[in-house]
């Protein structure tokens, strides 16, 4: 089966998960991946995840698509920086489209399986919904692959999809953390609270309404089906992925962050 095919299995059935006064260029949609290969350059090799202390009792949820969410960093110990969820994905499971107001994202993909989509303009206001206030958008579906990282300024739509048969681990990053900021209260406002990710209970279909209900109040545009804020789609983007300043960005952020005891005031 193609990538393409598959994907539109995926899209078909797929449930809800995640989740200024105009539409602003798209000169912040530039800045969310940079191409890699560019020119002459050599491809960059698979992305290593630096080896970080986690959090002695990381916070478990699931979310409404059935995906495990195990929260091993949050502001708490990382000086408000960011807030770090290992996912557990199942097949044909995923965030659909939509935009955060408050936070810039990372995703990291160790094992591949997904495919990405991303925006190309940018909603600088949670009041100004695409398809309803403002124009819907147009969504690049980017294909990853093992050790791929991805950076995702806030303002633009995104989303993704495990659209392969087996579950797989990917991790999230918002940043920052803060009390103002974080995004964690959504999750345990919206989501279901586990003492373990083992043999998680079924999906509540509830939880799968209140992530849309809920997400404004947590900075947050949360699409209810896939074309609400799309309105065509490429599948033929070009490969794309975080370069390595950003790499660079990402990998001082994870370790110049340690246990929270020396954060200033």
């Amino acid at each position: 089966m193609s990538i393409t095919s598959s994907l539109g299995r995926c899209l078909t059935g797929l449930v809800l998960a995640l989740g200024a006064g105009s539409l602003v260029s798209t000169a912040l949609a530039d800045d969310m991946m940079s191409a890699s290969p560019v020119g002459n350059q050599p491809p960059l090799a698979p992305f290593v995840l630096p080896q970080i202390k986690e959090d002695p009792h990381p916070l478990i949820i699931q979310g409404p698509a059935g995906e495990i969410f195990t929260f091993v960093r949050t502001g708490a110990t990382t000086c408000g920086r960011y807030l770090m969820a290992k996912t557990m994905i199942p097949p044909g499971a995923g965030p659909i489209p939509h935009v955060h107001h408050w936070s810039d994202e990372f995703f990291f993909f160790p094992e591949g399986g997904f495919a990405l989509f991303m925006g190309t303009q940018t909603y600088a206001s949670v009041n100004l919904e695409p398809g309803r206030s403002m124009p819907k958008d147009h969504l690049s579906i980017l294909t990853t692959e093992q050790g791929d990282l991805f950076y995702g300024p806030r303002f633009i739509i995104h989303g993704l999809v495990n659209n392969t048969q087996q579950p797989h681990v990917m991790y999230f990053i918002w940043m920052p953390d803060t009390p103002e900021t974080s995004i964690l209260p959504y999750f345990k406002e919206v989501g279901r609270i586990l003492t373990s990710p083992d043999n998680p209970p079924p999906i509540d279909p509830i939880s799968k309404i209140r992530f849309v209900t809920e997400a404004t109040r947590y900075g947050i545009n949360q699409s209810s089906d896939f074309f609400q804020y799309i309105s065509d789609t490429d599948f033929n983007a070009r490969k794309m992925t975080a370069d390595q300043s950003r790499r660079q960005e990402f990998t001082d952020m994870l370790t110049s962050t340690g246990d929270g005891t020396h954060c200033s005031k």
